[in-house]
């Protein structure tokens, strides 16, 4: 991904540094985030040099996948997404994710997967961390419904037999 404004990154960094300077996210949560740009770009320098912020560069596809896999969850942040490959990279890594209510898209995967949280401000983007942290089933138990939700939906045979349809439909009409 970018960190830029339009992904809405910095509004991530700010709920994370609100909760942990609160002392509402436990000590040893690290927030990661990897990509282009900087948190200079954000207007975040209060992040910069952060312990429990990191900042990674652009990742490889194996680097990335690494560092989802391993993660607590995926947060997608972004307002303005089409479909979210990020969102479904996840699932089927078998990490839960946490989106951003006013962007539909994201929020319409997360309802209709069970795949997730939504959260749509600091006081929910922080509940719905602690969520996660105290609770690994609940955790594995979204992680798994996402991976069934890309399985059905997404993968190849699925999107042939939509495909099918759908022609079938044109061709009889």
């Amino acid at each position: 991904g970018r960190k830029e404004t339009g992904k809405n990154v910095q509004v991530l960094i700010d709920f994370f540094m609100a909760g942990k300077d609160a002392g509402l996210l436990p000590e040893d949560l690290h927030l990661v985030i990897g990509g282009g740009g900087s948190f200079t770009d954000l207007l975040r320098p209060q992040a910069v040099g952060r312990p429990d912020i990191i900042d990674l560069p652009r990742l490889s596809e194996r680097e990335k996948h690494q560092a989802m896999k391993h993660s607590l969850a995926v947060v997608q942040p972004s307002l303005n997404e089409s479909f979210s490959i990020v969102i479904m990279e996840a699932w089927l890594l078998g990490t839960a994710v946490m989106v951003h209510s006013q962007c539909a898209v994201t929020r319409d995967h997360v309802v209709r997967s069970g795949g997730g949280l939504y959260f749509s401000g600091e006081d929910d983007f922080i509940g719905a961390t602690q969520f996660l942290i105290s609770d690994p089933e609940a955790r594995r138990e979204l992680a798994e419904a996402g991976f069934q939700y890309v399985k059905t939906r997404y993968a190849w045979d699925a999107v042939l037999d939509r495909f099918d349809s759908v022609v079938g439909e044109l061709l009889a009409a």
